[in-house]
């Protein structure tokens, strides 16, 4: 009975984070439980004391005593015990910068854990473990190994925390110099909640940056990395202080007074806050008022401009409906020269029709030979006064082809007109060639920039001529 109270008394100072008192009752527990034979107890009280000195890092008396506890482990012959006992050695060695032996006792509880179906929720920790231990002996691809096998065992488990993994797998990635892998994989740990996954975080992203040479951005996670340990050094600095004022502070009248003048402090805080806020609120309501009035005066003065600006409307509109009526009658007049200049227009276009037959020109050049056209590649060019007379042509021919491309597409020059109306009598490229003296690549390129860049259409040109 007093083994197990000294243990339990052990137990409860180190949840209060007085180690050392812990370990004074965690020895006068195994005094008393010397020479007695619950393997159980003994195993419970080594493995607890062994995992209390993980924390204070003697990591030798740690062994010393986990190893303990393994024995009595397995005189209880209770397998769970004996998976736990593997599982902390193989954290204590890996303080202890022995991965071999790690990964010797890692394997141990992977045996226990896949042998009885109760303890397969055990495996992704220990494969966690095992990867770390691999990735600290500089042995990424066997890490990255084991994290997929701790992912492919917690695959059917959706409560299974999977970001450790993810955090362990950036790391590894960072050692692989795979900086976009080990991005992803920070991404997926990232927990602003908690301060110190957050400056992990931030570290890690830091570490990319610099291995991808960006130094702005190395700078700025830095420099965040930097402000987040202050606040982890406040933080515990707070904490610490905030114990030793529980060690310190025994008497149960000074804490209930201490009580009663934080509770009036915040009374008094809280009424002064609510004074400041009425205070405000009352200013902002005045203030509110105030700006709200001047908007009517304002409004007020601008009803009376628009009035005058109406009535001034009013007084430019008479105006205008007197001389709307000279208007109409000089667009009358006007129309009627239009609709003359448009006879005379037809008139020209039919004399200059029969006087300069264009088109008849090209049919006789386009008949010749291959070889003639070769030989008379010069004198079968169109001279820009017959390009001129091809698009006059199609203007009377078409609906005023030429001058509806050009209104319509400004951008184009006159060979690319000269292209088109081509085109529109069905002129064949090689002969186009021939007819405006430029290569089949110049047409090519040429016919390309019209559909891309000048008119901008996803049909085929011919098409687009022909509907046009």
């Amino acid at each position: 009975r007093k083994a197990w109270s000294c243990f339990y008394a052990g137990q409860v100072y180190r949840d209060l984070n007085e180690p050392q008192t812990a370990i004074r009752y965690f020895q006068q527990a195994a005094t008393a439980g010397e020479g007695k034979a619950d393997e159980r107890f003994l195993h419970l009280l080594y493995f607890h004391w062994g995992t209390l000195l993980q924390d204070i890092k003697p990591y030798e008396e740690s062994v010393r005593l986990l190893k303990k506890a393994l024995q009595y482990a397995r005189s209880c012959n209770n397998p769970f015990y004996e998976l736990c006992v593997w599982r902390e050695l193989a954290w204590t060695y890996l303080y202890l910068n022995q991965y071999e032996e790690s990964r010797k006792c890692t394997f141990q509880a992977i045996q226990l854990a896949q042998a009885d179906t109760n303890f397969v929720k055990h495996l992704p920790p220990l494969y966690q473990v095992l990867a770390t231990a691999y990735r600290l002996d500089k042995r990424p691809k066997e890490a990255a190994l084991c994290l997929d096998k701790e992912l492919a065992v917690a695959a059917s488990d959706s409560s299974y925390d999977r970001r450790p993994c993810y955090n362990v797998k950036a790391k590894i990635y960072l050692d692989l110099q795979r900086y976009d892998s080990a991005d992803y994989y920070n991404e997926l740990n990232y927990r602003p909640e908690n301060i110190y996954m957050h400056a992990g975080y931030q570290l890690l992203k830091a570490q990319i940056a610099k291995g991808r040479k960006d130094i702005e951005t190395f700078a700025r996670h830095q420099e965040i990395y930097a402000q987040l340990l202050d606040s982890i050094h406040r933080t515990e600095s707070d904490i610490a202080l905030m114990e030793l004022q529980k060690k310190y502070d025994y008497s149960r009248v000074e804490n209930e007074n201490i009580r009663i003048r934080v509770r009036q402090q915040r009374l008094l805080i809280l009424f002064i806050l609510l004074t400041i806020f009425f205070v405000l609120l009352i200013g902002i309501g005045r203030a509110t008022w105030l700006r709200l009035r001047r908007q009517y005066q304002q409004k007020e003065k601008q009803l009376a401009q628009n009035q005058l600006s109406l009535k001034e409307l009013h007084a430019s509109l008479e105006l205008y409906q007197k001389n709307e009526e000279t208007l109409r009658k000089e667009i009358i007049q006007k129309e009627a020269q239009l609709a003359s200049n448009l006879k005379l227009q037809e008139k020209l276009r039919e004399q200059i029709s029969s006087n300069i037959d264009i088109i008849e020109i090209i049919e006789k050049r386009i008949l010749l030979s291959t070889i003639d056209k070769d030989t008379l590649a010069n004198k079968l060019i169109l001279s820009p006064t017959q390009q001129n007379h091809l698009h006059l042509e199609l203007d009377i021919k078409h609906r005023n082809f030429a001058t509806r491309l050009h209104e319509q597409y400004p951008s184009l020059d006159k060979i690319e007109i000269s292209i088109c109306c081509l085109l529109k009598l069905n002129i064949k490229n090689q002969d186009i060639t021939y007819l405006l003296g430029i290569s089949a690549d110049a047409l090519k390129k040429r016919r390309q920039r019209l559909c891309k860049s000048k008119l901008k259409i996803e049909q085929p040109l011919n098409q687009f001529i022909s509907d046009f």
